[in-house]
């Protein structure tokens, strides 16, 4: 998965890079054992990626993640990409409906006429429709009955509802801002919740999200910062995101920045904190080259020169790496991938619900 900052060709090629050394080190053993010394608790950080993958992998969390590809127009009016352009292109269209910049306001954000409707799919139309004997959508919202849901191909199975996703109007106060909250409920339990700003100038939107995820018993709390130029006004984009199991006190916080010019610099940290641990990586790539660095407790784990697509990986002071250590940076670099992953698959139909919101579909 490669995730892309503006036309961000210089962000693909750190993930590509960092893709890469994650594959290398994969072919790796087991990982560190204690007492070597760059030990970390790897049972203990892998266990936590495991909770985090449970919770985001709930039935009502998959027929979420698919439910723009059945809103009618405003799915296809959807951006084809995915990861950060996706999200660039939902918070230049809110700052420009929502008048950011000088330009006419748009205050709700949620057009009055599908306030309080609730839509349910349609198997002879292929899309969600509004069935005006449902109750229950919130006053300041919409409802969409939630199926379930195969994994693999995304087809709804309309005869077996789950539950219900709710696209809120809260009205944020400024006037630069469109404030939108989505809920996904299922079983009495809430398993997904986040609030959705978009603020900032026309030629430079911002985009925040923050929210959790849950399975009734672990609940994963994240939050993201997307802000930087549209298309054509050149500059740096800069994306933040955090994802925290506050049970077990670990967290995942991630930071990309680079311009959209192709082979322009662009750089990546990653920071994961598990119990007493806390392993870093970061690395820049400029014209095809990168320069990465892995510590583990404040040691250096890893490094990587030359060509991002075949980078050059060795130990603290230039030492060849044990197959241990290659086997622990694979699963260190998995996590950027992961994390973005993540983001994208949450996000996906936020394009399409805030489509129907402005009056793009249905």
């Amino acid at each position: 998965m490669r995730f892309i900052v503006g036309s961000g060709q210089a962000v693909v090629t750190v993930l590509t890079g960092l893709t890469a050394l994650g594959v290398a080190a994969c072919s790796g053993d087991s990982g560190s054992e204690p007492g070597t010394p760059n030990a970390w608790d790897e049972a203990r950080v892998s266990a936590n990626v495991a909770t985090i993958e449970r919770v985001a992998a709930a039935p009502a969390l998959e027929s979420y993640r698919v439910l723009g590809r059945y809103i009618g127009a405003a799915s296809s009016s959807a951006p084809a990409v995915q990861g950060a352009p996706a999200l660039q292109a939902v918070a230049r269209r809110l700052a420009e409906l929502t008048g950011a910049g000088g330009g006419p306001q748009l205050v709700p954000v949620v057009r009055p006429g599908v306030l309080g409707r609730t839509y349910v799919f349609d198997a002879a139309a292929g899309t969600y429709v509004h069935d005006p004997a449902r109750a229950g959508a919130p006053a300041n919202g919409v409802r969409f009955i939630l199926y379930e849901t195969n994994a693999e191909t995304g087809a709804i199975n309309p005869a077996v509802e789950i539950g219900h996703a709710d696209l809120i109007d809260e009205r944020a106060s400024s006037p630069t801002t469109a404030g939108l909250r989505f809920r996904v409920v299922a079983g009495g339990v809430t398993h997904l919740e986040y609030a959705f700003e978009v603020g900032g100038l026309l030629v430079a939107p911002t985009l925040s999200v923050q929210g959790f995820m849950s399975d009734g018993t672990e609940r994963v709390n994240f939050e993201l910062e997307v802000s930087g130029p549209a298309w054509g006004h050149g500059g740096t984009a800069r994306l933040d995101a955090r994802l925290e199991l506050p049970s077990q006190n670990f967290s995942v916080v991630t930071s990309m920045e680079g311009t959209g010019e192709p082979g322009g610099p662009a750089e990546v940290e990653l920071t994961v904190r598990g119990g007493s641990d806390v392993i870093v990586v970061k690395s820049r790539v400029e014209s095809g080259q990168v320069d990465a660095t892995v510590t583990v407790n404040g040691r250096v784990l890893a490094t990587a020169t030359g060509d991002a697509s075949h980078p050059v990986l060795k130990g603290e002071g230039g030492r060849e790496l044990t197959a241990d250590e290659v086997a622990a940076l694979g699963q260190i670099v998995a996590f950027a991938d992961g994390v973005f992953k993540l983001f994208g698959e949450l996000l996906a139909p936020a394009g399409a619900l805030l489509g129907l919101a402005l009056g793009l579909g249905l």
